[in-house]
């Protein structure tokens, strides 16, 4: 299909969440078959997926590739570990192929978006809205929902007691929501 490569912007989310901490997963190969799906959604498929579309930005110089990535790639709390990890991948998935496309390709008008958004305090409506208001903005970037959080792109430069702080305040608070 000749016509998939000329796609003109890819949004991606991948909503696998477990909720549970490491050590309570059923046994030692469902933790590994957990984390290595969590993985495969989260992070390997934007890969596969980009490089069905990549090479027909480059040539057209043209395009937008949205990451969706959450507050986790940020902030780790006790409850999200796996998730996490996977969130901050895809932001430096995100960082990286801006990178490429501006610095190796040069090709300043394919463009990227990363947007981290807290889905406690969102829906996904609001998150999609403001993703395609972005879109028809024509530029690139990094959307933070609640902008209220957008401190929290800055925190792995906090001092460590106060990133230690804040996730500890993160722990506690989703240990006492899960009670």
């Amino acid at each position: 299909m000749s016509w998939i490569s000329h796609l003109l912007a890819m949004c991606k989310e991948s909503p696998i969440k477990f909720g549970r901490t490491m050590e309570t997963q059923p046994s030692r190969d469902r933790i590994s078959q957990a984390t290595r799906k969590m993985f495969e959604v989260h992070i390997m498929v934007h890969f596969i997926l980009v490089k069905q579309f990549l090479s027909a930005m480059i040539k057209s110089n043209h395009g937008h590739i949205v990451t969706v990535a959450s507050m986790a790639s940020f902030m780790t709390q006790a409850q999200n570990v796996d998730y996490a990890c996977t969130k901050a991948a895809v932001l430096a998935f995100h960082e990286g192929l801006g990178q490429k496309l501006k610095y190796r390709y040069k090709t300043p008008k394919a463009r990227t978006t990363s947007s981290n958004f807290n889905d406690f305090c969102l829906g996904p409506e609001t998150v999609a809205d403001v993703i395609v208001k972005h879109l028809y903005s024509g530029y690139g970037g990094q959307l933070i929902l609640p902008e209220r959080l957008s401190i929290m792109s800055g925190a792995r430069g906090f001092p460590s007691w106060l990133q230690e702080f804040l996730r500890g305040t993160m722990s506690r608070t989703l240990e006492a929501i899960k009670h």
